[in-house]
């Protein structure tokens, strides 16, 4: 579900460590972008004033819906500097200038494209182990007072505004996420160094480091268990073939199926993705969306159109039973891919 999330509407990138974590209570980092698109540039934090500081970018889903939001806070609160900029992303032919055309009143507030991966993105969010947008920072002079999802902004900026927000508590509420977030960086090391493991034959240790890994994390058991789930397939095919068909009775377990059929798509066992897919398919409920998404994909990477097609018209089928009968993004999404699955189908 997570990793469907992400292919509609967003991306996470992985976080690195800094020698000051960066959160409420930090002094903000420097304001420093490639270019200003729309509003007045704001290049320094002035005493008394408060701003907000959102990252964003073009192809991320869950950001167009609170550009809008934004666009709101900003007319509700004149006093206040808003700033969003454009991370995470290559401004080809001048892409984020175009899209904020195009937004026009929708986001009618100061932008600017700050890079890809480097600037902003790493001295804000990498420094504050942000892995996902959107995301904001509200400032009061030059201090960091909350980090959060702007949809849930409101909030903080009243109490800001009205002087009584109480940092010094978000700042230990925020040092518990940080902890939680190199956490997750430690159990992801332990599972990349069982994969090497595993890569180069000694197959003990890399069981032993998972076996470490999952102790380390409970979040982290589906993920080792599609892991083990690919080792068996290579091991012993019979058993495999067993633990696929017992996979394909839970929703948990379909989900599994569908994240080893995608893992087969690059450089693995096709026919084994195949296998996965279709009993994650033949055996998830209609309204199972994300299961059908799943399906299309590999099929339309294995360049097999026409079985691509039939799957997502199961999933557009589906939707209004579903979860996302009211998401746009998604109904657009599956259009798109149904349009270009049947040129593909003809042709």
């Amino acid at each position: 579900m997570r990793c469907f999330i992400a292919a509609v509407a967003a991306a996470t990138l992985s976080v690195g460590a800094f020698a000051a974590d960066l959160m409420p209570g930090s002094k903000a980092p420097e304001v420093k972008v490639q270019n200003w698109i729309k509003g007045t540039p704001v290049n320094k934090f002035e005493k008394g004033k408060v701003y907000v500081v959102e990252f964003w970018a073009t192809w991320c889903g869950p950001c167009r819906e609170s550009i809008p939001h934004l666009t709101e806070l900003a007319k509700e609160n004149p006093s206040v500097k808003f700033v969003g900029v454009s991370i995470w992303e290559d401004n080809k032919d001048d892409a984020v200038a175009k899209f904020v055309k195009d937004m026009g009143d929708k986001m009618n507030y100061n932008v600017a494209y700050g890079g890809n991966k480097e600037g902003m993105a790493e001295t804000w969010m990498q420094a504050a182990y942000r892995n996902g947008i959107p995301s904001a920072f509200l400032i009061k002079g030059d201090e960091i007072c909350w980090i959060g999802h702007p949809m849930e902004l409101d909030e903080p900026l009243k109490k800001v505004l009205a002087g009584n927000f109480d940092v010094s508590a978000e700042k230990t509420k925020y040092g518990k996420y940080i902890q939680g977030r190199k956490a997750e960086k430690e159990v992801a090391a332990k599972i990349k160094e069982a994969q090497e493991c595993y890569a180069k034959g000694d197959k003990k240790k890399a069981n032993d480091l998972l076996d470490q890994a999952a102790s380390m994390s409970d979040e982290s058991k589906s993920e080792i268990d599609m892991i083990r789930f690919g080792w068996l397939a290579k091991e012993d095919p019979a058993a495999w073939e067993n633990k696929a068909a017992e996979y394909s009775k839970t929703d948990e377990g379909r989900s599994t199926l569908c994240s080893f059929a995608m893992q087969q798509t690059q450089n693995g066992d096709v026919k084994a993705g195949a296998k996965a897919i279709e009993l994650a398919v033949r055996n998830c409920k209609d309204s199972d969306v994300v299961c059908f998404y799943y399906g299309t994909e590999f099929y339309s990477q294995t360049k097999d159109y026409k079985r691509a097609l039939e799957l997502v018209n199961k999933a557009i089928a589906g939707i209004p039973n579903s979860q996302f009968k009211d998401n746009d993004e998604v109904k657009q999404m599956f259009d798109r891919m149904k349009t270009d699955l049947e040129a593909k189908a003809k042709g």
